[in-house]
């Protein structure tokens, strides 16, 4: 064996356990990185799943508060107003509650209410229009859903 196939043999087997080395150090880095991204991701899924919550949880204040609140309740049993001045301050005071509701809640920003014995319809959506027919339609296909699942 001659000087050079020597040196060259010595430079492979130097660089055999170099690559090996930096092979399990890669190895290390890429492993250790991902566990850090899915920390971070549970993390973000965690506190967002939170704020969901929170969220649902001033939904259904809103609801109640909704439910409790006595012009809501009067309208809600048919006592509005037949016509004139009185039934526009109660339907304004109506749609003033709604849109307070809908501003402060961050995920519910359309609020839509449906009185059936006034059929008056209220909706923080000044585009949409109230299609009475396909409302019940949707509503008596969803009461036989659940009934026939119950």
């Amino acid at each position: 064996m001659n000087l050079i196939t020597k040196v060259i043999l010595l430079i492979v087997m130097i660089l055999i356990p170099i690559l090996g080395l930096y092979a399990y150090s890669y190895r290390q880095s890429v492993h250790v990185i991902e566990h850090q991204i899915n920390t971070r991701n549970e993390e973000k899924l965690a506190n967002f799943l939170n704020q969901i919550e929170f969220l649902l949880d001033q939904n259904m204040l809103f609801a109640a508060l909704a439910t409790k609140d006595p012009e809501i309740k009067s309208v809600a049993f048919g006592n509005l107003p037949d016509s004139g001045y009185d039934r526009f301050n109660v339907i304004q005071s109506l749609q003033s509650k709604l849109s307070l509701f809908s501003i402060t809640n961050k995920i519910m920003n359309v609020i839509s209410i449906y009185f059936p014995r006034s059929q008056l319809f209220l909706t923080t959506d000044t585009t949409s229009a109230f299609d009475r027919d396909a409302f019940l339609k949707k509503l008596h296909a969803q009461l036989a859903t659940e009934q026939s699942g119950s």
